[in-house]
């Protein structure tokens, strides 16, 4: 569901990110494991999937985001309060991040398109054939002002309307998945449904408020998807979009989806 298999491959630059060890990225690869598995186990309402108060985290994760005073479990994980407003929540952990990035920077195309896929399952239009790669003769601009060049070029402007909405947010955060403080970062956004988004945190709130529903959708559709074993047809994926509204008023509780799912016709009857 989460592609956490990027972060086996992706090389980040050890001496630009040196506390990203091979020990710590196998952690980190752990963490969102680890915390979908309690917000199932503890019942929480689907909104802490992009924000919550909490982490879970061993002493290697909490160290990685400067909380390891907080942890006495070594490497047994834990939920702990973050009280950190960039933190919590799986858009902003570490593994997911920094999969979703090349060797010295931030990629808001890869960020981007992870969110509309996995987050919301808006997925982006596929790319046209032969697509130009941003230039390497254009390093003196920054990486958003090398996108709007690249967008305006012929065949991209499609695809890039279902991503980079979605991806600029990511700015705040580096290729090793920490949190940048520069203020200069240009975190903002346009969203494609024309909303404005100032940072990260205001895209968290979005998609837990207003789009709270469609976040619902996608767990369930990804869910059903893996427990089923095969793409579902329209008329099942629009059963679930129908049926998940079902448990809106009880905020969307993690074990009552997954309940919904294992009691459904999508997988009694597969």
């Amino acid at each position: 569901w989460l592609s956490l298999d990027k972060l086996d491959t992706v090389e980040i630059d050890r001496k630009q990110f040196p506390d990203l060890t091979r020990d710590a990225k196998s952690q980190l690869r752990l963490e969102p494991v680890r915390f979908v598995e309690h917000l199932i186990r503890e019942n929480l309402p689907l909104r802490h999937l992009v924000r919550s108060d909490l982490l879970v985290a061993n002493e290697v994760v909490a160290t990685y985001y400067g909380l390891g005073d907080q942890i006495e479990s070594g490497f047994g994980f834990q939920a702990i309060r973050h009280e950190r407003p960039h933190l919590g929540g799986l858009l902003t952990q570490a593994g997911i991040l920094a999969a979703l990035s090349d060797r010295r920077e931030a990629n808001p195309i890869k960020r981007g398109a992870w969110l509309a896929r996995k987050i919301i399952a808006e997925p982006p239009a596929d790319p046209p054939p032969n697509v130009p790669e941003l230039s390497d003769e254009e390093a003196h601009l920054t990486l958003r002002e090398r996108l709007e060049r690249h967008r305006n070029q012929e065949g991209c402007v499609k695809c890039h309307e279902g991503i980079d909405p979605w991806g600029f947010p990511f700015e705040q955060f580096d290729a090793g998945g920490r949190f940048l403080s520069d203020p200069n970062h240009d975190a903002s956004s346009v969203l494609p449904d024309e909303t404005e988004i100032m940072d990260l945190n205001h895209l968290k709130d979005y998609l837990s408020g207003e789009r709270i529903d469609q976040v619902a959708f996608s767990f369930l559709k990804h869910l059903a998807t893996y427990a089923v074993g095969r793409d579902l047809s329209y008329n099942e994926v629009e059963s679930l979009r129908e049926k998940a509204l079902d448990s809106k008023d009880t905020e969307y509780q993690m074990r009552d989806l997954l309940r919904f799912v294992i009691h459904s016709d999508i997988f009694q009857k597969k």
